[in-house]
């Protein structure tokens, strides 16, 4: 289950990380190595624009803002929307980058990217204005035939021999007695039930809760319920099927695991022109695919580097063909016969390089899916992905996920400290004030030292950490206290991100209960500064842009993403392991098990049940002030 947003840090996960003198040596966090990079590709300058915004401010959602919410996600994916991924081109000694940018690696490691946010709503406007009712959450394609609306309207109706709710909203129930099921990939929960209700959160197909008796058919033929433990609505028949005994859906994608710092088994895509399958192929359909994608390659390139042009052409119409969470892949007849799955032109009949039915996408090197199980067959192992689509096992690697974790800040430790961040950093001995500095030994990446003070010497800044022993300023992050804003309520919750030093410190008004580093945007995709407000929580959400050319990424089910400013978020990065450098397009990078601690401790709560969640005044975001 979910935990409350209410729940304290010290309640959380322990973290035993201290701040302790040099005398010993504190454990460190994991490092990879890491390839060369190419230059970042420049950003557009339209972004400055949007760098500061007060959360204060109450403004008229923009036609922009009011777009992303009435566009699917899988439209503005393939239109390339922008931000929340990272670069860094996965070289063979360290295959488990996402392929992005490939700025040269230096003393400050570049990576990360981002995207548009993937959820029901509009923003943090949500606290002062009404929801559109045209949003829908429901983008990428599932995987298989849901039952049809008809189907859902003929089936047993479980109150059925109940007189007719009155259509006028009654008083809500004492008690929930009735058993629900979400069928869509994403199915909507409204604030009020009525079909032009504010949609304030969305459950994953599979996910089973329970909900009250029958309250009004106003708008929904089937009756509106309320969902336990009460505030939320569903509308039987949209996504949901009620009945007065426990109820499944299959096949539904595994449930995310809420208690581990990342919800889904993931896996890297290792090669390019991996196919990605709606079922798994026979051996025939394999080799056809096979000597397609040997078509579709770059000829005369002795890398065998894969077509970007003929990818970005391919996902292009595939998101025009409306390919969303709840749009059904081929029929099963379509399938089965082997004919294309667009029959209504005889062009792309007579394509030899169009796509067959049972094959949904070519997937590129520094891809990222999330998985749910592994399929034995003939032509060999698959892994069955968390959307359902089939990808062989020995196309795929396994990544490997940082294991840091940032600083609990109880009476024994407090602010300031200093994270190490540098690989193969020594603590250097100053035996006399003036005199040289000598190497004494070496510390280990992510330990965490006392912050006593700082020196400069010939243009250089140095760290004290101990009495004569000093790091150099660049391989030192060092969380400081901040003042609270001035308008802050007494003991309410906020993020304090420092841009300068890669820090967050969580506060409860002005008392700081929680330190870590992280990574946020690179240079020409710098984090805008301001002060905002958490709008959208997701358990996880797909990052894409596969429109970006040598940059083009696709993460499924990105962990703890949390929305704070268009398409600006917190969010775990599993990829990488180099908090604490400057690295992605934007976004705020936590390890994952710090996005996971901060995503329970932060608003809005997410119910339990629910995949996803947008900020209301009742339920408001956590305020996130940015700043050099």
């Amino acid at each position: 289950m979910a935990r409350s947003s209410k729940t304290p840090f010290l309640k959380l996960t322990s973290n035993k990380k201290t701040a302790r003198p040099l005398k010993g040596r504190p454990s460190a966090g994991k490092t990879q190595a890491k390839g060369p990079r190419r230059p970042p590709k420049k950003a557009s300058n339209t972004r400055s624009a949007r760098r500061s915004v007060n959360s204060t401010d109450k403004q008229p959602i923009s036609p922009f803002r009011t777009f992303l919410v009435a566009s699917a996600l899988g439209a503005l994916s393939a239109l390339g929307f922008w931000r929340c991924f990272d670069g860094g081109d996965a070289s063979p000694l360290d295959p488990y980058e996402p392929r992005l940018s490939h700025a040269a690696e230096q003393e400050v490691d570049v990576g990360e990217g981002r995207q548009v946010d993937p959820t029901l709503v509009n923003e943090r406007q949500l606290l002062e204005e009404e929801m559109p009712t045209t949003m829908t959450p429901e983008l990428e394609p599932k995987h298989q035939q849901e039952p049809a609306a008809d189907e859902i309207l003929e089936a047993e109706d479980p109150e059925a021999d109940e007189s007719e709710a009155d259509e006028a909203d009654p008083p809500p129930p004492q008690t929930f007695p009735m058993h629900a099921v979400a069928f869509h990939f994403h199915t909507q929960v409204k604030a009020e039930p009525a079909a032009d209700g504010h949609v304030v959160g969305y459950f994953r197909r599979g996910a089973q809760f329970r909900v009250s008796k029958r309250l009004s058919t106003k708008g929904c033929e089937r009756g509106w319920y309320e969902v336990s433990p009460g505030g939320y609505y569903v509308c039987n028949g949209v996504g949901v099927i009620v009945s007065d005994e426990p109820v499944t859906f299959a096949p539904s994608p595994v449930q995310p695991n809420l208690d581990n710092p990342l919800p889904y088994g993931y896996r890297f895509v290792s090669a390019d022109s991996t196919p990605q399958y709606w079922r798994v192929p026979t051996g025939e359909e394999a080799g056809d695919v096979a000597r397609l994608f040997e078509r579709l390659a770059t000829t005369g390139g002795q890398d065998g580097e894969l077509d970007k042009r003929g990818l970005e052409d391919v996902l292009k119409k595939a998101a025009e063909l409306g390919e969303l969470e709840n749009a059904p892949p081929p029929s099963e007849q379509l399938l089965s016969q082997g004919e294309h799955a667009d029959t209504d032109t005889d062009t792309d009949l007579e394509d030899p390089d169009a796509f067959p039915p049972y094959l949904h996408l070519r997937m590129a090197r520094g891809f990222y899916v999330s998985i749910d199980g592994l399929v034995e067959s003939e032509v060999g192992d698959f892994r069955r992905t968390v959307r359902g689509r089939f990808i062989p096992e020995d196309r795929l690697a396994e990544p490997r996920p940082s294991s840091f974790e940032g600083v609990l800040l109880t009476g024994e430790q407090s602010l300031p400290l200093v994270f190490v961040v540098g690989g193969g950093v020594r603590l250097l001995r100053q035996d006399e004030p003036g005199g040289p500095l000598d190497g004494v030994r070496g510390v280990e990446r992510y330990e965490v030292l006392p912050y006593l003070g700082e020196m400069t010497r010939k243009n250089r800044r140095y760290v004290r950490v101990d009495d004569g022993l000093y790091l150099f300023d660049r391989v030192a992050a060092v969380a400081r206290h901040s003042e609270p804003p001035a308008d802050l309520e007494e003991g309410e919750r906020w993020i304090d991100v420092d841009l300068s030093e890669q820090t967050l410190v969580a506060y409860e008004g002005a008392e700081p209960v929680f330190a870590t580093i992280i990574s946020t945007g690179r240079k020409d995709y710098e984090t805008p500064t301001g002060d905002f407000r958490i709008y959208g929580k997701h358990v996880s959400i797909t990052m894409d842009d596969t429109a970006a050319g040598d940059e083009s990424y696709s993460i499924e089910d990105v962990p703890w993403t949390q929305y704070y400013q268009d398409g600006y978020a917190l969010h775990t990065a599993f990829w990488h392991d180099r908090f604490g450098r400057v690295r992605s397009h934007g976004c705020i990078n936590l390890s994952p098990p710090d996005a996971h601690r901060l995503f329970s401790w932060t608003g809005p709560e997410l119910q339990a049940g629910l995949h996803g969640v947008v900020a209301t005044k009742e339920n408001a975001g956590t305020r996130v002030v940015i700043h050099e």
